[in-house]
């Protein structure tokens, strides 16, 4: 899918600056009045000064899975087109992508796919938890009791004590921050979670949520034994700044700044893995109560795409150096 966005990456931006293009790639309600100059699998670049961009990353490939499919027939038609030059005259790359997105109206070849959905693959965000009748051997469990990366809104990073157990979840997302390109420089980034559920039950100064860095094994998938992969067990390098859960709304987006470190964390080509954990277990102090954190949190697998998780990057092009989507150009 990749290689088809930079086949296309020219018909791509054209159509992603269009009202009725950002419609259909589920856009339309975060980039209004700005030029996309980039659009990847999972991500759209915008200019934002000289040699200066700012890439907003979903957690999955949204833009593959939105148009892929057309991308595909389009693909076959072209093959068709060039062995027969006299089809469709007239007919540039740009005006065939647009029939098959159904942008413009016409009679048109239809094209049918033979296999299932070669399109995407599932992301690996979610959730991992343990349980335990003991604080520290819940919090420095090696493996997970359970693991959840397809429930739509399933817990979010939270702590909870409710007699006799302790349950410790942590969240993780993977973004696929390929898009930026090798040697480039990250100068800032900012993530953005929309929790379902929120809970403050221990207000004690430990009630927070946090960006760490995270190890998952898979990017597209999650197992018990990620659960100790969410940054160090003990005290983990915090990647943003803390938002405190005291009254903190749910149903709606909450950001975090990424600081130093989370920025160096940003891999320009391939994965950047970030887990997401409440303060009373970035910190190791027992809960003394019942459910306090991001209760629930809209991972990618929640319908549309208002409350995606996303990693907003602005990062700078070096001399020499090329973004995925300025490849052809």
């Amino acid at each position: 899918m990749r290689e088809l966005f930079l086949k296309y990456q020219k018909e791509l931006v054209k159509l992603a600056n269009l009202d009725s293009g950002r419609r259909f790639l589920g856009i339309d309600h975060e980039a209004k009045n700005e030029w996309i100059a980039g659009i990847t699998p999972n991500s759209y670049h915008i200019k934002v000064g000289r040699n200066k961009y700012k890439g907003v990353f979903r957690g999955y490939d949204l833009f593959a899975k939105r148009i892929g499919y057309s991308l595909l027939q389009n693909d076959i038609f072209r093959f068709e087109k060039e062995r027969n030059p006299d089809l469709y005259k007239g007919l540039n790359k740009y005006k065939s992508l647009l029939y098959y997105t159904e942008l413009a109206k016409g009679a048109f070849p239809q094209i049918l796919l033979a296999s299932g959905d070669p399109i995407y693959a599932g992301a690996g965000d979610g959730t991992v938890w343990a349980v335990s009748t003991v604080w520290d051997t819940c919090h420095d469990a090696a493996s997970g009791a359970g693991s959840d990366d397809t429930t739509a809104d399933a817990g979010g990073a939270r702590t909870k004590f409710v007699s006799p157990n302790y349950q410790i979840f942590r969240s993780f997302f993977p973004f696929d921050t390929s898009g930026i390109g090798a040697s480039m420089k990250v100068d800032s980034c900012i993530g953005s979670i929309y929790p379902t559920i929120v809970a403050d039950n221990d207000n004690d100064g430990y009630d927070f949520v946090v960006f760490v860095g995270a190890s998952q094994a898979s990017a597209t998938a999650l197992v018990n034994d990620d659960f100790d992969q969410c940054g160090d067990i003990n005290n983990p390098t915090e990647w943003s700044d803390r938002l405190d859960l005291t009254g903190i709304s749910a149903n709606q987006y909450h950001t975090f700044t990424f600081t130093a470190a989370g920025i160096s964390g940003i891999n320009v080509s391939g994965y950047t893995k970030c887990g997401f954990r409440e303060g009373h277990d970035t910190l190791d102090h027992a809960i003394a109560a019942d459910y306090t954190g991001f209760q629930q949190i809209a991972y990618s697998e929640t319908t549309g795409t208002t409350s995606d998780p996303k990693l907003v990057v602005t990062y700078t092009l070096l001399s020499g150096s090329a973004a995925f989507f300025m490849n052809l150009i």
